[in-house]
């Protein structure tokens, strides 16, 4: 017959269990932050990591457009069929190298105008706020 387990044994025993559940526990929050964290996968596996980039790179990326080119006669037949009606636009303009500078030059004489206009005015401010700060120490 088994000798019988005395208090002390047990709460020993326990104590034991508790402090190996600690550690564990311990160790299994570190490992599922570590889970959780793309850096860990990039620093411990970065092959299969370059791999998963490249599958999720290809998967996000659209297909390319499939241009169709219809035949006139399709498109008198669709355009018979719909009503439609199809109205010619003169092609845009394109401007020059010039063009493009003089729009440049335009922005940043604008900016500047804007800035020192802001700057005058914050001043113009400024000053009159003082000037009713003193006004105001003044009378008390």
């Amino acid at each position: 017959m088994p000798e019988p387990v005395s208090a002390d044994q047990i709460r020993e025993q326990m104590s034991q269990v508790r402090r190996e559940l600690g550690l564990s526990y311990g160790e299994a929050v570190e490992n599922a932050r570590d889970l959780a964290n793309w850096r860990y996968y990039v620093r411990n596996y970065p092959w299969a990591a370059l791999g998963a980039a490249a599958v999720i790179g290809y998967l996000v990326v659209p297909n390319r457009l499939e241009i169709v080119s219809p035949s006139a006669k399709e498109l008198m037949k669709l355009a018979d069929k719909n009503k439609l009606v199809v109205e010619r636009q003169p092609p845009a303009e394109t401007r020059g190298v010039s063009g493009a500078l003089f729009t440049m030059m335009a922005n940043l004489l604008v900016r500047g105008l804007i800035s020192y206009a802001g700057q005058k005015l914050g001043k113009s401010t400024g000053r009159e706020t003082a000037k009713a700060e003193e006004h105001a120490k003044a009378e008390t």
